[in-house]
């Protein structure tokens, strides 16, 4: 599902602006319209598309592959 986060914290790491979610600064008001603007989005069928290819990406079993072609090198 796509998500809305702030710009606190790790998820800011993952979440690619109008791809797969939305980052706001830590106001209640910024917050909720970003939440709104999601609900309303034509391209929300998109988004959520989009955060299944992300979930792909950084899967544990993506993670362990690179890092052990990384080693292997």
């Amino acid at each position: 599902v796509p998500v809305v986060t702030t710009t606190v914290g790790g998820l800011p790491n993952i979440i690619i602006p109008d791809f797969n979610g939305i980052i706001e600064p830590p106001i209640p008001e910024r917050l909720a319209g970003a939440v709104i603007k999601l609900m309303e989005s034509k391209k929300w069928r998109e988004l959520h598309e989009n955060c299944f290819r992300m979930r792909d990406a950084f899967s544990k079993r993506t993670w362990e592959t690179k890092i052990k072609e990384w080693i292997d090198s």
